[in-house]
């Protein structure tokens, strides 16, 4: 059905909000769409009269807003599915990606012209960001081009784990149906099919997955019935490489609902799955599924997870350990979660999830464990010929904050109690529950007992009685209540993240301080792009012994592996190559120039010992702390630089 008299505006407005739970005000509205309230009205109005007849409608409420009335599931399905619908950049690039894979002929630019309404210069464009996202990082297609003509090349798995990505992607799990949408590949009622049948059987079998990994195993089957139904089968050699693969142990639940959901789409869809179809589907689905964590043992891991990826977890502790002397590997628990969140990684019809939030934002709240990502990069293209991109990085980042934080020495606690035994015992079990790895209770005593108590043994001491008793002790006190209440607890929170946190105001040494040289301090440089920023800091720090030329190509492979530059204004540049001395170089730009698509006023140049590698993370968080006194875009001389960084 064709739908000539809606704008591209108006359908953007629909979009929106059916994936809206709720009212939507005219002024989230007018944002969105870049318009005024005056023009979503009329937008509105032109879509409730083009759309009354099918029982679709947008209702309007003083107060409240906007909201979509979708009488007719049919209709409005195929406004959200119409091809013709390049609104932005991406919808361009997603259309003519899946139209690259479906074609069977090669597809000349100059037809695409006038197929998608724009112009050469922009499909030009386009079709450049393909080979960014499609050939230079996973799944690494191959993109020919010749004579105007541009086509992939003869891989049928690539094939498919872009097509996954690119229709797991445009899941709406906001949705009024909890249903997907633009989805103009696979029929709605062949999909329907798919994904009903897998929700059964994955319920009698007790299957469980992330949201993500099942959206990707339900695509991944509906893919394959749609690529056999075209001809399109996966190669032999793939056959046998799965067959291999899947000589672990299968969980038995797991093949047989496996081989119970392919046995009935056969019988509902008139197809056939052959068996390596159904090796396939089978390592999707082995990988995606959730496994209890208290089955796995260091004995019998091997029996659940496949050699080759406690190959690649194991190597990437052992790296962690001789970069930064630090010993992931004896916590189970973490362990156990690494080696599944390898497995998923390996499986390349699996798409992270953006977390929701700013990726400068995230990577920010874990400077050093992204840095401890980073060293899986290499362990990932040797082991299974991929590299992660950022969303993956940061999802790693994130599970290693988990394990780092956890690493930490926790805060000793000395409990001093004037009442009963059994008060003592309540108050230890309050504080170990509620705090858990951060904090640990040494010892619970009672206030004639203080005299014994060795102040370098203890963090904090945490008294019923009054704090006079305990004042001669040099240890932070808290007088609490027999009851522990929530606010002594946040007391106590806060106190802790302080100690675990403390920021370079309040330090008594602050490591930038110490690792700053005055002579290396270059206020109102004339740089104009980041590398001959870079040269002259070298050179400058080569005079200094700190290190040699060569740092600057070791600078500029860290920066390709993922940019240094993240956030607006200043940018920490280093690489994990030994150098000479620990030491650091700062530049103020006269005129800032443009890094990762950050304007950079400040720049330090990190140079370090292997042996101080460890301390990465502390300069890191200090480098890039917000200073409310001052904005970075405003420092330009030598004393705003000291000023901000509080080198003085």
């Amino acid at each position: 059905m064709e739908f000539n008299g809606l704008l591209l505006r108006q359908r953007k407005l629909i979009f929106y909000l059916y994936g809206k739970q709720d009212y939507v005000t005219a002024g989230d509205l007018s944002e969105f769409l870049k318009v005024s309230d005056r023009t979503v009205r009329s937008d509105v109005n032109d879509i409730n009269h083009l759309f009354n007849q099918f029982n679709i409608s947008v209702e309007s409420q003083r107060g409240k807003g906007y909201r979509l009335i979708a009488g007719n599931e049919q209709i409005m399905h195929e406004i959200i599915r119409t091809n013709e619908n390049f609104m932005t950049k991406e919808d361009r690039i997603r259309y003519l990606a899946i139209k690259l894979v479906r074609s069977d002929e090669k597809i000349n630019v100059l037809d695409l012209e006038d197929e998608m309404f724009v112009s050469i210069a922009t499909i030009e464009r386009d079709v450049q960001e393909i080979k960014k996202r499609f050939v230079e990082n996973p799944p690494y297609l191959i993109l020919n081009r010749e004579d105007g003509n541009i086509w992939f090349g003869e891989d049928e798995y690539k094939k498919r784990v872009l097509l996954n990505n690119l229709l797991s992607a445009d899941w709406n799990y906001d949705a009024k149906d909890s249903q997907y949408y633009r989805n103009d590949y696979i029929d709605r009622a062949t999909f329907e099919v798919v994904l009903n049948t897998v929700n059964k059987y994955f319920r009698i079998h007790n299957i469980q997955m992330n949201d993500s990994g099942l959206v990707s195993v339900i695509y991944s089957i509906a893919i394959a019935f749609k690529r056999l139904s075209e001809g399109h089968r996966l190669s032999e050699d793939l056959r046998i490489r799965r067959r291999h693969e899947l000589r672990i142990k299968m969980l038995p639940n797991v093949l047989t609902a496996m081989n119970e959901i392919l046995d009935h789409l056969e019988a509902c869809l008139e197809c056939g799955f052959d068996d390596g179809e159904r090796y396939e589907i089978a390592r999707l689905v082995l990988n995606n599924t959730l496994l209890d964590l208290g089955i796995l043992t260091r004995e019998n891991v091997t029996d659940y997870i496949d050699r080759s990826i406690i190959g690649a977890a194991d190597l990437f502790l052992e790296r962690i350990q001789t970069a930064f002397q630090l010993n992931l590997a004896e916590d189970d628990a973490f362990y156990f979660v690494l080696l599944l969140h390898i497995r998923a990684l390996q499986n390349r019809m699996y798409t992270e999830q953006k977390l929701g939030t700013e990726e400068h934002q995230i990577r920010e709240s874990c400077l050093f464990e992204y840095e401890l990502a980073l060293l899986f990069q290499n362990i990932s293209l040797g082991c299974f010929d991929f590299c992660l991109n950022e969303t993956e990085l940061l999802h790693l980042a994130m599970l290693l904050s988990g394990a780092v934080r956890q690493s930490k020495h926790p805060v000793r606690v000395l409990i001093i109690c004037h009442l009963s035994s059994s008060v003592k015992w309540v108050l230890k079990q309050k504080l170990q529950w509620y705090f858990n790895q951060e904090a640990t209770v040494v010892d619970t005593i009672s206030v004639y007992e203080k005299q014994k108590v060795k102040a370098e043994n203890f963090d904090l001491i945490l008294s019923t009685a009054s704090k006079k008793i305990v004042t001669k002790m040099e240890v932070p006190f808290f007088e609490i209540s027999p009851l522990l209440s929530d606010a002594e607890l946040d007391s106590i929170r806060m106190f802790i993240n302080k100690r675990r946190e403390v920021t370079y105001h309040e330090a008594q040494d602050n490591p930038l301080r110490k690792l700053a040289d005055r002579s290396l301090i270059y206020a109102n440089a004339d740089f104009s792009n980041k590398e001959s920023a870079l040269k002259f800091l070298v050179s400058r720090m080569a005079e200094q012994n700190c290190c040699d030329e060569s740092y600057f190509d070791q600078v500029v492979m860290r920066d390709k592996v993922s940019p240094l530059a993240f956030k607006k204004g200043m940018v920490l540049a280093y690489s994990i190559s030994p150098c000479e001395k620990t030491a650091m170089s700062f530049a103020t730009i006269r005129h800032r120039f443009l890094w990762n698509d950050c304007k950079i006023r400040v720049l330090c140049l990190l140079t370090m010992r292997p042996e101080d590698y460890s301390q990465l993370g502390t300069l890191l968080k200090l480098f890039y702390q917000e200073n409310s006194a001052i904005p970075v875009s405003e420092v330009k001389s030598e004393e705003q630089l000291i000023r901000y960084f509080h080198l003085d």
